[in-house]
């Protein structure tokens, strides 16, 4: 009797829509956002083994692809606790809504634009410079395609193909050739070349 008890309470705090349907979205955000909180949890019990103190919590937002994830991290007397494994320091936003808000602005969409749009996924706040440095770790990664050593592969088939998209150049948005070269390398891999 004691489990339906408990059945019954916790199906009351499923999150659901006005009609009653379970409301899935918010399910996950509420079951993601109580196993972070946990794990944190679990890890900074871990760190007072050697007789260190907890010392309340430090109340954090992370925007995710399911909404805002209301975060807990633990305080510690001695040294300091961050869970490196969970969360990148100084991020408010997972990986999903960066690389969101990147396809965007690589795709023509406004600074200003994809600020909004990124509120509708979950971030409360997203300003235009905040969106101008999301882009601007694209740049690293097409510096490193661009700076990679293919000299010790050998290329004996290359597929070339070529579309037309709508590229920004100087303030103003003309069409552009985008070529792309793919090769299948000797060693039998293939890469963008």
């Amino acid at each position: 009797m004691d489990s339906l008890e408990h059945g019954t309470a916790a199906m009351a705090e499923i999150p659901r829509f006005d009609d009653g349907m379970v409301n899935i979205q918010e399910l996950i955000r509420v079951m993601a956002e109580s196993l972070v909180n946990e794990i944190m949890d679990a890890q900074a019990e871990d760190a007072c083994a050697d007789g260190n103190q907890r010392n309340g919590y430090r109340e954090r937002t992370l925007a995710t692809s399911v909404g805002a994830i209301n975060l807990r991290i633990p305080k510690l007397r001695r040294g300091s606790y961050f869970p490196e494994d969970l969360l990148v320091r100084y991020s408010r936003a997972d990986r999903a809504v960066i690389a969101a808000v990147s396809e965007m602005v690589a795709n023509g969409v406004s600074t200003r634009k994809a600020g909004r749009v990124a509120a509708s996924l979950g971030m409360d706040r997203m300003s235009a410079s905040q969106v101008s440095r999301i882009c601007g770790s694209l740049d690293e990664i097409v510096a490193d395609l661009q700076g990679r050593d293919l000299s010790d592969v050998a290329f004996p088939y290359v597929w070339v193909d070529a579309t037309y998209v709508e590229c920004r150049d100087g303030g103003h948005v003309s069409p552009c050739a985008l070529v792309t070269a793919i090769g299948a390398g000797s060693d039998g891999y293939r890469r963008l070349l």
